[in-house]
C-alpha cells in the first residue's frame, strides 16, 4: 500500500537541545501505526511539526505524494492532517454543538441552530459518542469534554489523525467509546497515528510501533509476536526489573486522617481512616466521585454533614489553606488548570509549594532553593535545558513529573495524589512508585486516586471503592482480583 505521509530527516534544535535528530518515518494510507517512547523522545515535538505547530530545521515532509512546506496549522488541516490533544482546549461557556463547529464556516455565515444541533447530534451518533449537543462543555467532566475535542475533530473528517494520550483522562467505559470510534475510522480508511504510554492499548489497536528515543527514530517494530518486555527494552534502552516496589501490607495503628459520613452536594456518607505509614487507594469509574470526595476532604468543595478528623481531632476544612495548615498536600488530576502556573519556571512552580522552607524572613534563600530543586530534578529525570526552564516547553509527561516534585517539596503528613502517573512512560512510573514507597517508609501517609487498577494494586496496601458517590466497598485481602474490583465498580445500584 502506498505512503500517505513520508517524513524525511527531520530535524529540530531549542537552543542547545538538539530536540529531533535526522527522524524518518513512512506511514501507509489507512494504517494505524503508534509512536512509542520516554517523555523528552522527541514524540510531541514531531507532531508540532507535522501539524505546523512548529517549523522544523531542515528535512522534508511528504504528504499524498507532494513535498510540502507549510509553517502553520491552517495549511496542514487544510492537508487533511489533524491531531486530538492530551488534553482538550475547549470553550466552558459554550455548548457542545458551538465548540465542535466553533471555527467552522457554516450555513453562508448565519448560524441556524436547529441545524447546528441536529449535525451535532448525527455526528455524535454516528461515533458512538454518548453526550447531549445542547449541554454546556463547562458541566461536563474531564473525560467527556476529552471526547467532545476527539469530535470536533472528526467533523473535519481528516485524512491523518494524531491521537496524543487520548485515554489518559478516560475511564474504562470511556475507553470502550473511544476504542469503538476508531474501529470506526479504521472502517473509513483513516490513517491514524496513535500516542499513548499505556503499552497494552499500543498492542491492541495499531499495526506497527515506532519507537524513539532521545530525539531519534531507533526503530519500526511490526505488531507481530512483539512482547511488552521487548518494547519496552527499545524504548528504554534498557530493561526494567520490576515495575513495581516490593511492599509491606504492615501498617501503624495510628490514623491520621478520618471521615466520618462526610456528605456535600456530589458525594454521600463518605467513612474511612488512612493510618501513618500507608498507601490507601481509591478507584471507580469516571463519575464515580472519587475526585469529588478528595475535593470535600481538602475543603474545596462545603461539607453538608459529616467529620473530618486529622490526628484524632476534628477539623474544619473551609478552604485549601486550612487542609495545608494540618499538614496535607493534593496534587490534583488536572495539571494544567489546577496543579500548575504553564508560563513560570520549574523552580518556581516547586517552590510555590512550600515556600516558607525556601524563604527566610519572607525573602527566598536562592542557592539552598536552586540545590534542592536541582535535586529533585535529577531525581525525577525532569527533562529541561534548565530548573528556569517554563514549565509550558516541557512534554506533558515531564510536566506530571513536577507535580510530582511540588508535592515532594510540600514535605506533608498526608500526601492526597490524583492520577499521579498520568501521561508518564513506563520507565518514570516505576521511578515514580518506588518513590512513593520510600515516602511511606519514612512515614507519610498517602491516599492515591488511579483509573489503572494495575496502579493500585501494585502501590496501595489497601483500596476503597466507589461508585455513584459512595464507598461501595474496601479491598484488601484480594487486592490482586481485578475481576473482584472491576465487579464493585461495575455493579448497578440495584443488583
Amino acid at each position: 500500500m502506498k505512503p500517505i505521509l513520508e517524513l524525511k530527516n527531520i530535524d529540530k534544535r531549542f537552543g542547545a537541545v538538539h530536540a529531533l535528530k535526522e527522524v524518518s518515518l513512512s506511514i501507509r494510507e489507512g494504517e494505524m501505526i503508534a509512536l512509542a517512547g520516554e517523555n523528552g523522545a522527541g514524540k510531541s515535538t514531531l507532531m508540532k511539526i507535522l501539524t505546523g505547530a512548529y517549523a522544523k530545521d531542515s528535512g522534508e515532509v511528504w504528504f499524498e505524494g507532494r513535498k510540502e512546506d507549510y509553517r502553520d496549522t491552517i495549511t496542514a488541516k487544510r492537508l487533511g492532517i489533524a491531531q486530538v490533544y492530551q488534553q482538550a482546549e475547549l470553550v466552558p461557556d459554550l455548548t457542545v454543538a458551538e465548540n465542535i463547529y466553533l471555527g467552522e464556516k457554516l450555513m453562508n455565515g448565519v448560524v441556524k441552530w436547529g441545524q447546528l444541533f441536529a449535525r451535532t447530534e448525527a455526528l455524535l451518533s454516528e461515533y458512538g459518542i454518548p453526550i447531549d449537543a445542547r449541554a454546556k462543555v463547562g458541566t461536563l467532566n474531564v473525560a467527556n469534554r476529552q471526547l467532545v475535542a476527539v469530535a470536533k475533530v472528526l467533523q473535519r473528517e481528516p485524512k491523518l489523525l494524531i491521537l496524543d494520550e487520548p485515554t489518559a483522562v478516560l475511564s474504562d467505559q470511556e475507553v470502550t467509546i473511544l476504542f469503538h470510534l476508531i474501529e470506526v475510522l479504521k472502517k473509513k480508511g483513516t490513517t491514524m497515528i496513535y500516542i499513548s504510554h499505556r503499552l497494552e492499548e499500543l498492542f491492541r489497536l495499531c499495526d506497527r510501533i515506532a519507537v524513539m528515543r532521545d530525539g531519534a527514530m531507533i526503530t519500526v517494530l511490526d505488531n507481530v509476536h512483539l512482547t511488552k518486555a521487548d518494547l519496552i527494552v527499545h524504548m528504554l534502552g534498557r530493561r526494567v526489573d520490576a515495575m513495581f516496589p516490593e511492599k509491606t501490607l504492615e501498617r501503624s495503628d495510628e490514623v491520621v486522617l478520618e471521615a466520618k459520613g462526610v456528605t456535600t452536594d456530589k458525594v454521600s456518607d463518605i467513612s474511612f481512616q488512612l493510618h501513618k505509614g500507608e498507601i490507601l487507594g481509591v478507584a471507580g469509574l469516571v463519575g464515580s466521585g472519587r475526585t469529588e470526595m478528595v475535593r470535600a476532604l481538602y475543603g474545596l468543595d462545603k461539607l453538608k454533614s459529616g467529620v473530618i478528623e486529622v490526628g484524632g481531632k476534628p477539623v474544619k476544612m473551609r478552604s485549601p489553606v486550612d487542609a495545608v495548615r494540618h499538614g496535607m498536600f493534593l496534587a490534583p488530576e488536572d495539571r494544567k488548570g489546577e496543579a500548575l502556573v504553564l508560563i513560570r519556571s520549574i523552580r518556581e512552580n516547586v517552590t510555590l509549594s512550600n515556600f516558607g522552607r525556601m524563604a527566610r524572613g519572607g525573602i527566598i534563600r536562592g542557592q539552598q532553593e536552586r540545590d534542592y530543586i536541582e535535586t529533585l530534578r535529577e531525581e525525577l529525570r525532569i527533562k529541561a535545558d534548565t530548573i528556569e526552564s517554563p514549565v509550558n516547553t516541557l512534554s506533558g509527561g515531564n510536566q506530571q513529573k513536577v507535580v510530582v516534585a511540588k508535592a515532594i517539596a510540600a514535605h506533608p503528613e498526608i500526601l492526597i495524589f490524583d492520577e499521579p502517573t498520568q501521561g508518564i512512560d513506563v520507565g518514570a512510573k516505576s521511578e515514580i512508585y518506588a518513590l512513593l514507597e520510600n515516602l511511606r517508609k519514612a512515614g507519610m501517609s498517602i491516599l492515591v486516586i488511579s483509573s489503572e487498577i494495575e496502579e493500585v494494586q501494585g502501590i496501595c496496601s489497601r483500596l476503597l471503592v466507589m461508585r455513584g458517590g459512595r464507598i461501595v466497598g474496601e479491598v484488601k485481602d484480594h487486592l490482586e482480583d481485578s475481576e473482584h474490583i472491576l465487579s464493585l465498580m461495575y455493579r448497578s445500584e440495584t443488583a
